[in-house]
């Protein structure tokens, strides 16, 4: 077995340390239109990967307990800090909705499984980030994860397999890559997932295996093509592409070769990489990382707008400076001070731990008591939020009683024969524009309207390879019940034959095949109407709780993707010959409004509200929607 002694200071991996936590700032932040900034945390990866494996193959008297016991003092201290500053301020600014959801993910948080919560909820890249002070725990979940089961993994192939420990990395990376490409794709959600991050760890640690004892001939050239493609991938990348998968590569390989040029060894240019600022930006890139997500978020939530540059880069240097000080005087303590007498840092971590956890624990009570919040009263007690979340209430009941009468009763519509019959299919926005066409006399006058909830719609994506193999997996060898093909060929609509019209809604995917959609809804009604998407906002509860009867100057379209997917469907309808409504023609032209006659018109981002509906009805009925109904 090959190994390599790792020096006492690795400047390599320190100054990846600080590219990779200023990527993640400057995307974060929206800055130098680093698109793919997030590949930092993926560096991040490659580095722990390499440091980990380097730490247990080379300490002779491996013990695993104080293995656990450093990596703590590493990492929990700033996240019970974090966490126990993110509660504090979140009390003074937050509303009582988003303080409950903050209080949540702080124990997921405090316990490495952060990245479980944010798995079951919108994608990393969703417009809901705005409100989770820390969804950047999420990396730091993985890699306590991480930190759990490799020593475990390592200690047992080496015991097993001594000299082939580097085969069977390679069996591990392949198996974790492969599942990662295929799966990446389905949904934004997997980002999160540790299982398919496992090989970029593994890259570091297969690094360890063949990075030379002295500084390789053509560092120079390792060490900037290593550069090269990690500006590349940070600056050509997207949310847009398939995250981890196979992409993911891309930097893990340019930070490989940066770590295997040991460039730092050459006598001319290696002094770069020891500069002060390298280095400073390097050691406290952690703590860097753990206050800018906080720090953004709560300076967003607080102004409700658009960050100016010069607001960006005051928050950028105040970020670091408090990074600097807590890195000093709190982080630094836990890390490298040996136990005295008069002060146990273990028995102090463990002490702090217990206070955040019964902190939050002692929160949540006191939320559910309705009585833990600043803003609890101002909240709950204004009127117009009040009759919004009445509305929500309301609305929940109405769906539920729909959904019971065509589950117990087997009974759809309300059976007046002397009427035409529209139903309306879909999610949650197909059920907004069955509550709006609802509130439309010239409508009710003449259709009966009734609703299907079906969120299987997204069944109907433009497939690539690697979907087609996981429905095969997933239809053929496993057959789970929840499968596309299983749904869609066992799903009894035969009541959709008995239509006039039938109208499908959603929030609708950009890769949406909606030819594929429409051929399938047409073996049971040939009338289609396809509604599509409409504006999302900044939580409008929040933003009205903010800036109160100014609210529609901050209102402002967030959804950046709104004409394309919607000219996309239109396309679409007109080869199938089905129609198209475009739900974006009733906002925002030009001005978007959220608040009018002290109604709030949505309930959350983008869901109407229940009184909103009667707004945008008499907003479709203006818009000649009747037309479009046979």
């Amino acid at each position: 077995m090959k190994t390599s002694i790792l020096k006492n200071k690795n400047y390599e991996i320190e100054f990846l340390r600080a590219v990779s936590v200023l990527f993640v700032v400057f995307f974060h932040f929206n800055l130098f239109n680093l698109g793919g900034g997030f590949v930092g945390v993926d560096i991040f990866f490659v580095i722990s990967g390499y440091l980990i494996t380097s730490i247990i193959l080379q300490e002779r008297n491996f013990n695993l307990y104080k293995f656990y016991l450093k990596r703590l003092r590493r990492l929990l201290p700033i996240i019970l800090f974090t966490v126990l500053i993110s509660i504090i301020v979140g009390l003074f600014i937050l509303s009582p909705i988003h303080l409950n959801r903050l209080i949540t993910s702080s124990l997921f948080s405090i316990f490495g499984t952060s990245n479980l919560l944010f798995f079951s909820e919108a994608g990393y890249f969703d417009h809901e980030k705005l409100f989770k002070p820390l969804l950047h725990t999420w990396s730091l979940a993985v890699e306590i994860q991480f930190y759990l089961i490799w020593p475990l993994i390592i200690l047992l192939t080496k015991n097993l397999f001594k000299t082939k420990i580097i085969y069977i990395l390679l069996l591990i990376f392949i198996f974790s890559i492969l599942l990662s490409t295929l799966y990446s794709s389905r949904t934004d959600s997997f980002f999160y997932f540790t299982g398919f991050r496992i090989y970029e760890f593994v890259v570091g640690s297969i690094l360890f295996f063949l990075i030379p004892k002295t500084c390789p001939k053509r560092s120079i050239i390792y060490f900037f093509l290593g550069l090269s493609i990690i500006f590349f991938s940070a600056f050509f990348f997207s949310s847009n592409f398939s995250f981890p998968g196979a992409y993911a590569l891309v930097p893990c390989f340019g930070a490989a070769l940066i770590i295997y040029s040991r460039f730092s060894d050459t006598k001319n240019f290696g002094r770069y990489l020891k500069s002060n600022s390298i280095q400073f930006l390097g050691s406290k890139s952690y703590t860097i990382y753990m206050l800018h997500w906080p720090f953004l978020i709560f300076y967003s939530y607080q102004k409700m707008g658009s960050i100016s540059y010069l607001e960006k880069i005051f928050l950028i240097i105040m970020i670091i400076i408090c990074s600097n000080f807590i890195y000093k005087y709190f982080e630094k303590p836990f890390r490298y001070y040996k136990n005295k007498k008069k002060l146990n840092f273990n028995s102090l971590l463990f002490g702090l731990f217990l206070f955040v956890f019964t902190t939050i624990i002692f929160s949540q009570y006191l939320i559910e008591k309705k009585n833990f919040n600043f803003n609890y009263n101002s909240f709950y007690k204004d009127n117009i939020i009040n009759t919004t979340l009445d509305g929500v209430k309301k609305r929940n009941l109405e769906e539920s009683q729909i959904l019971s009468r065509q589950n117990n009763e087997k009974k759809f519509f309300n059976g007046k024969k002397n009427k035409k019959r529209i139903m309306i299919l879909g999610n949650s926005h197909a059920f907004d524009f069955y509550m709006a066409l609802n509130t439309i006399d010239s409508v009710k006058n003449i259709y009966d309207i009734d609703y299907i909830d079906f969120e299987y719609l997204y069944c109907f994506k433009r497939k690539n390879f690697n979907d087609k193999i996981i429905d095969v997996i997933n239809f053929k060898i496993l057959n789970r019940r929840n499968s596309c093909e299983i749904v869609l060929n066992e799903k009894n609509f035969n009541i959709l034959k008995e239509v006039d019209n039938l109208i499908l809604g959603s929030r609708w995917p950009i890769n949406t095949n909606f030819g594929q959609l429409i051929e399938y809804f047409k073996k049971f009604n040939p009338n289609i109407i396809i509604v599509g998407n409409g504006q999302k906002f900044y939580d409008v509860p929040t933003l009205y709780f903010k800036r109160g009867n100014e609210v529609n100057k901050y209102a402002q379209n967030y959804n950046n993707d709104l004409a394309k997917i919607n000219e996309k469907i239109e396309s679409e309808t007109k080869i199938t010959k089905a129609r198209f409504f475009d739900k974006s023609l009733l906002n925002c032209n030009p001005n978007c409004v959220v608040f009018i006659n002290d109604i709030l018109l949505y309930s959350d981002q983008d869901h109407w509200s229940y009184d909103g509906a009667r707004y945008f009805g008499k907003k479709i009925e203006f818009l000649k929607f009747q037309k479009l109904l046979k």
